[in-house]
């Protein structure tokens, strides 16, 4: 109590500063070590000076993303937005971007939703499903309009049932996964894509406030120049010149350049197929076609994958942390980047979750 007195005089200050404190009365054999023992155990300079957990090493990268599947088997999905536009009225109106993207290729699909409903969210994956096949997979965060949450349910103007989007995701066999709330890191692949997307749209748009049926084109024209990046390096020689990108795996050669080459100039090309006009022409272009595929899988295999493990960080950056880990009963702060340190809501740890990569 002595010890407690006299750090609450200096104004809950250091070891040095509750020890000199002491001294002038007492004189405690060790005193520097008990001092410092309970200045850590102090609950008022926990609140300002206790560092976080220690992270662990982040997990392997989930099967999803280094095993070959068709594209759009297992996505992430988020939004994005407002971004103000013009409506066929002429009246100024918000719209968001639905952004999928699979974990496998890497390709995303880009989708225009005009508010935050669970319904409008329903019909950009029907849309989705109908253009790119239907997922096994979906990984999104804990929006409201994924997890159907009280305030989009109870919005009059949007009165829908809770079960309807739990039915569909039933009847179409998705598996619909959330991320851990407040762990942005975990969704990092698809917020990426956000990111590229949203360069993008900054740099056509600039300032300007589009009408709704450009906006719309220019959706889908970002959406094509995303799936038009190199997933692997960009070499200096001719050896590495095979690029590998995302709409490789949806449209294979795909050249969305106006191309004015006449037949004739291609004929050396020896990656052109003249007008198919036979059985046997049929049969030789199947087999070059399958044979395009499997390459595209081979160099998915031996650089993308490679280039993949070799930015993989296994270590989150953290520079201040305690080696202490958490324990069930024990109190700890909440950290909430809107709020001041010493206004972060105190909280008791009940329960350690481990998930299925540990």
């Amino acid at each position: 109590l002595f010890i407690q007195e006299s750090h609450r005089k200096c104004g809950h200050q250091g070891v040095n500063c509750t020890l000199a404190e002491i001294r002038q009365r007492f004189w405690i054999p060790t005193g520097r070590q008990i001092v410092k023992n309970f200045i850590r155990k102090c609950i008022e300079c926990k609140r300002w000076n206790g560092r976080p957990y220690f992270y662990p090493d982040s997990p392997p990268l989930p099967h999803s993303r280094v095993e070959p599947s068709r594209p759009f088997a297992h996505v992430g999905i988020d939004l994005a937005g407002p971004f103000r536009i013009i409506d066929s009225e002429k009246q100024h109106c918000k719209r968001w971007i639905l952004l999928a993207t699979c974990m496998t290729t890497r390709a995303v699909h880009l989708e225009v939703v005009n508010n935050l409903s669970a319904v409008e969210t329903l019909h950009s994956l029907r849309r989705l499903i109908a253009r790119r096949g239907r997922p096994e997979e979906i990984i999104s965060d804990n929006a409201t309009n994924f997890k159907l949450s009280k305030d989009i349910i109870q919005n009059e103007e949007n009165v829908i049932c809770i079960d309807t989007i739990h039915t569909f995701l039933t009847n179409e066999k998705i598996d619909w996964k959330f991320i851990t709330p407040l762990s942005p890191w975990k969704g990092g692949f698809y917020e990426r894509m956000i990111g590229i997307m949203k360069s993008i749209l900054r740099k056509m748009m600039k300032r300007k406030i589009l009408e709704e049926r450009r906006f719309a084109t220019l959706i889908v024209e970002t959406e094509a120049m995303i799936n038009m990046r190199p997933l692997t390096y960009a070499g200096s020689t001719i050896e590495d010149s095979v690029i590998l990108r995302p709409i490789d795996f949806l449209i294979p050669k795909a050249n969305l350049n106006i191309n004015n080459l006449q037949e004739e100039d291609r004929i050396g090309d020896p990656d052109y197929l003249p007008t198919i006009s036979t059985k046997e022409e049929a049969k030789q272009y199947f087999l070059q076609q399958q044979y395009y595929r499997d390459s595209m899988w081979k160099i998915w295999s031996e650089q993308y994958l490679l280039e993949l493990r070799n930015f993989h960080q296994k270590r989150i950056n953290q520079k201040t942390f305690t080696r202490q880990k958490p324990k069930i009963g024990e109190v700890v702060l909440i950290m909430d980047d809107t709020l001041t340190r010493g206004e972060w809501p105190l909280g008791l740890v009940l329960e350690l979750v481990q998930d299925n990569d540990g």
